[in-house]
């Protein structure tokens, strides 16, 4: 049976969204960044539903309109 993935949300000094990589028994914690792709798109204020679209190729309309807001491609990638 897989393990449950522990999320928790910091506040404060250190904010974001991370997993508890380890849990000690004197109830402290190890936290890690969460880099899922729902945690990264919450973080830049994607709406929760846009995971799929932003898992899905885009296609050829999205490109243009994307190339033509934002100049073509500088094949860096």
């Amino acid at each position: 049976m897989a393990e449950r993935v522990r999320r928790v949300t910091a506040t404060g000094a250190v904010t974001g969204a991370f997993i508890v990589a380890e849990e000690h028994p004197d109830q402290r914690l190890v936290i890690v960044p969460d880099l899922s792709d729902e945690a990264m798109l919450a973080q830049w204020g994607a709406n929760p539903s846009s995971v799929e679209n932003y898992k899905r190729a885009v296609t050829p309309e999205e490109f243009t309109s994307f190339e033509a807001q934002h100049g073509p491609p500088d094949g860096e990638g």
